[in-house]
């Protein structure tokens, strides 16, 4: 993420868990951000944002070097940081959990309280979804459900959002499971399968990875009778 204000740009990278190729990524992107932002004048800072709680040493290093280049980062480790720091701050409050993970389940709920204190009736439900995909790093996704509820999140623009662009994802790969494992079986049975059965098995694919019975019948061609069908 790349934000931009006078004289300042602003890039954070958000990882769940570190990777030894980090340091590099973050010199190649300074390099790029140089290219881009010409102007001596502009400060660049580049920070790197741990979000799930490690013991790796790959978390704490700020530096990447390679012969005479040297180039340096910021890095904040969540779990470091003290929650007070984002009292009043509505647009951080996702992040309160993972700043106290041996309490995550009472921050959780204390950051629910403060959600349903939001007027803003998009903006609650925005934040609500922000808080329950990051609290889902430290916490059961059934506790965070729980805790929200799902209702709240379906409200939100980012959250239907997020949904669409899993749905997608998830189709597609439905159907390549299908087809393969449809290229396994009639590998198998030394015949070709017919199209209905390939058809069939993407959406038992889709079935098993959660998907509605009518988004699976719209993404197939499939009815709704022959869902349940299948479902059963």
């Amino acid at each position: 993420m790349v934000l931009e204000s006078p004289g300042l740009i602003l890039h954070l990278e958000f990882q769940t868990s570190p990777k030894d190729d980090i340091p590099f990524r973050m010199a190649d992107y300074a390099l790029r951000l140089q290219r881009r932002y010409s102007d001596p004048s502009i400060q660049i800072r580049q920070i790197v944002i741990y979000l799930k709680q490690t013991g790796s040493r790959l978390a704490q290093q700020t530096r990447y070097q390679r012969g005479s280049l040297v180039h340096e980062f910021e890095v904040i480790r969540l779990w470091e940081q003290d929650p007070k720091q984002l009292e009043g701050l509505t647009g951080l409050l996702p992040f309160v959990v993972l700043m106290d993970p041996q309490h995550g389940e009472e921050r959780l709920r204390q950051v629910a309280g403060q959600i349903e204190r939001i007027p803003d009736e998009g903006v609650r439900a925005d934040i609500a979804a922000a808080t329950a995909v990051l609290a889902g790093v430290a916490l059961n996704k059934e506790l965070v459900k729980r805790i929200l509820g799902e209702m709240t999140m379906r409200e939100s623009a980012i959250y239907q959002e997020w949904r669409q662009e899993a749905l997608a994802e998830g189709i597609q790969l439905g159907k390549q499971e299908g087809i393969q494992l449809g290229e396994k079986l009639g590998e198998q049975r030394g015949i070709q399968l017919d199209k209905q059965e390939g058809i069939q098995q993407t959406a038992r694919n889709l079935l098993a990875m959660g998907l509605d019975p009518q988004q699976i019948a719209t993404a197939t061609g499939l009815t709704l009778e022959q869902i349940r069908q299948l479902q059963n």
